[in-house]
């Protein structure tokens, strides 16, 4: 699984950022409020019909249009001009506790870097279905960020996650 940096443009600068993943060949998942606002519920380009949307990828930008999203949950989904052909993001079916974790993304305070935390599942509730996962963060963050992708953190993380 691969993450990649989405990003809202206008002509003349980047005016969001985040971490996005291929769900199928050709759409990609990312969080609402990096391509819209949750409170109006209304993409970018609704606010300003200059904004377009691009992931950043190692062969050059891939432009996006927006497919469909749900404010509440958070959740944008964007199709791609053209199929990808890197693995998608499959997310798994059960989650064990003291399995490692790491999770790799574009927060917009981290200047299109890249961001990876890891760890080990502490703990998981609703019978193992995932539904529910205390994860144990394995580094040590200076200074400790009160939000990670939008939600509030101090040893534990929400989010999308792979195993190492």
């Amino acid at each position: 699984m691969t993450a990649y940096r989405i990003v809202v443009r206008t002509p003349e600068k980047d005016v969001e950022q985040g971490t996005a993943w291929f769900i199928a060949p050709n759409l990609a998942c990312t969080a609402f409020h990096v391509v819209g606002t949750c409170a109006g519920r209304k993409w970018q380009h609704e606010l300003d019909e200059h904004r377009t949307y691009w992931l950043d990828d190692d062969s050059g930008p891939i432009a996006l249009k927006p497919a469909a999203f749900d404010a509440r949950a958070d959740v944008a989904l964007l199709s791609a001009t053209s199929a990808h052909p890197q693995a998608v993001l499959v997310l798994s079916d059960l989650c064990r506790t003291r399995v490692a974790w790491e999770a790799s993304g574009y927060p917009g305070f981290h200047g299109g870097k890249p961001f990876t935390l890891h760890g080990t599942v502490a703990a998981v509730a609703d019978d193992e279905t995932g539904r529910a996962v205390q994860l144990r963060d394995g580094a040590k963050i200076t200074p400790r960020f009160a939000f990670i992708a939008g939600v509030p953190s101090s040893s534990t993380v929400a989010g999308a996650f792979q195993r190492r």
